[in-house]
């Protein structure tokens, strides 16, 4: 079975430390690489090589303006906004 979930609808996430608070519509999912500004332009200074264990990460802004960037499998749960919990998530 696969399971999907609204990255809209996620209201906290599970890592290792405990329950980690996501500032609404802020949770994101994709391919990671890190960038540089040398003042003119953002440069991609690495990317994952295509068979990177860990090639997709997650990312969020906290209440305090933190942003979160984490690998997926670090990832041990989520919760969904309660108001559309039943239609936040799908199978198949």
């Amino acid at each position: 079975m696969e399971i999907f979930l609204r990255v809209d609808r996620v209201e906290k996430v599970l890592l290792e430390d405990g329950w980690h608070w996501v500032e609404p519509d802020t949770f994101g999912a994709g391919e990671y690489g890190f960038t540089q500004f040398d003042g003119k332009e953002l440069k991609v200074i690495a990317w994952p090589s295509p068979e990177a264990h860990d090639r997709v990460w997650v990312t969020w802004s906290e209440g305090d303006g933190s942003q979160i960037a984490a690998p997926l499998s670090s990832v041990r749960g989520v919760r969904l906004r309660t108001e559309d919990s039943a239609r936040g998530i799908a199978s198949r």
